[in-house]
């Protein structure tokens, strides 16, 4: 028997399932109840949330017939649930045809413990779900490396994104300047693993023109250069860069007074970046300055005189 709590019906037809934790069997995909119910009326199938459940496979090609889709949330565990007894098991890569749901608008799949593993890369043909607000593709395995490849340019075209979250894959190339585009954005978490190479190059100049960006997470990566002075114009409320070895150079002084809703956090350990913290700076810094002849990455350093 399946543990499913109920489906929910509203003034439109709506497939969802919301799970409970008692009886679970494991299924793959395809043999779950929600999907088979897609396959019946695709029509009619708006919200595909599988979560504690004991699923297994891979996400089917088949999911791109649901061209009504507005929700899609694949995630091990319900948030809510503390000793959760059955968690799903994706395994294999995103299928393309994910591309062919025009009326998404929240898109999340979660790796977790020892439990969701995909692969592959980041297909380029989100770049066609122009509806989307809201995109998690997120990796917080142990022992998986999660997804590879690059950061799709064509994700510049989802102009309506407001969340934009990728972290602890292993992604790699640079950071896309088209990331420009996306000017609702007001949280993007490129976090990558400690130990899974990372993004490298420039921080775009172009993410100067994020004028929602409130919460900037780089941490882990390969980048190299600067903080560009652009990113000061930004409303930012949170900024990390750490372990970033290669980011080097002055902070520029508009860093220490940005004018985001509420004070903002920079933390700037583990780079070479360099720069002396006014005591008048709006900004809480992390690490501060060192001590007089310390260097090290649990200090910000002063910059050697020219």
């Amino acid at each position: 028997m399946f543990c499913l709590r109920s489906k929910t019906a509203a003034a439109v037809t709506v497939a969802v399932w919301i799970v409970s934790l008692s009886s679970c069997v494991a299924t793959t995909f395809q043999q779950h109840p929600v999907f088979m119910e897609c396959i019946a009326e695709p029509s009619t199938c708006l919200n595909l949330v599988i979560t504690d459940q004991a699923l297994t496979g891979s996400i089917p090609t088949e999911v791109g017939l649901f061209t009504n889709l507005v929700w899609i949330e694949l995630r091990p565990v319900l948030q809510d649930v503390e000793d959760a007894v059955q968690v799903n098991k994706l395994t294999g890569i995103l299928p393309t045809e994910l591309g062919q749901l025009s009326a998404l608008t929240m898109l999340e799949i979660q790796s977790e413990g020892k439990e969701n593993q995909l692969r592959g890369s980041i297909p380029s043909q989100l770049g066609y779900l122009t509806n989307l607000v809201h995109l998690a593709i997120t990796n917080r395995l142990t022992d998986s490396y999660g997804l590879t490849g690059t950061i799709p340019s064509q994700l510049a075209q989802l102009t309506k994104l407001t969340y934009l979250d990728f972290q602890k894959n292993s992604l790699a190339g640079t950071i896309p300047s088209e990331i420009g585009s996306l000017t609702l954005v007001a949280e993007l978490n490129l976090r990558a693993r400690l130990d899974g190479g990372g993004l490298h190059g420039t921080i775009p100049t172009e993410m100067g023109m994020m004028q929602s960006l409130q919460k900037l997470v780089l941490d882990n990566n390969q980048l190299t250069g600067g903080l560009p002075s652009q990113l000061g114009n930004l409303p930012l409320t949170d900024l990390s860069v750490t372990h970033n070895f290669g980011l080097s150079g002055l902070i520029p002084g508009v860093f220490w007074d940005l004018q985001g809703p509420t004070p903002a956090r920079l933390v700037l350990g583990f780079t070479q970046l360099c720069g002396a913290i006014p005591p008048t700076a709006r900004s809480s810094v992390s690490p501060g300055n060192c001590p007089d002849g310390v260097s090290s990455g649990f200090c910000l350093p002063y910059c050697p005189a020219p």
